[in-house]
């Protein structure tokens, strides 16, 4: 085989599994961060998440991913919006200004993506009709 025929190479790893392992590691950070209102490390947990699935996207779903892509902007400027500068003793530093109205857009942040993973088949698990179960 030519070392520059990449058409024909095949992985001998399956990274579905890692990249499922890598979510829940993110969303077990989410929880922590959440509890301890850690609002700015929250939010670039769920970024983690979104880059996670973003990333692995297929041609298939580019439409569905864009879509998402324009409403995580939109999270985003909310966010950004929640922030704000407060006068110290030596200037002013930036702070959160509403943390409710913060902790309300991030739950429903971290709600979005969790369903993008679902959506994107890597996350909870649904049972097939069709498929010859026994119980």
């Amino acid at each position: 085989m030519d070392e520059h025929d990449s058409k024909k190479e095949t992985s001998r790893y399956n990274s579905g599994l890692l990249e499922i392992e890598r979510l829940d590691e993110v969303w077990r950070a989410c929880r922590i961060k959440s509890v301890r209102d850690d609002l700015s490390g929250w939010d670039k947990e769920i970024e983690c998440a979104w880059r996670e699935l973003s990333a692995s996207s297929s041609k298939e779903k580019a439409a569905y991913f864009n879509k998402c892509a324009l409403k995580i902007a939109v999270f985003n400027k909310h966010i950004k919006e929640c922030y704000g500068y407060e006068k110290d003793i030596g200037g002013s530093k930036y702070i959160i200004k509403n943390r409710e109205k913060l902790r309300d857009i991030l739950s429903k942040k971290e709600q979005f993506v969790r369903r993008i993973q679902d959506e994107s088949g890597k996350g909870s698990s649904y049972k097939d009709e069709h498929a010859n179960e026994f119980d």
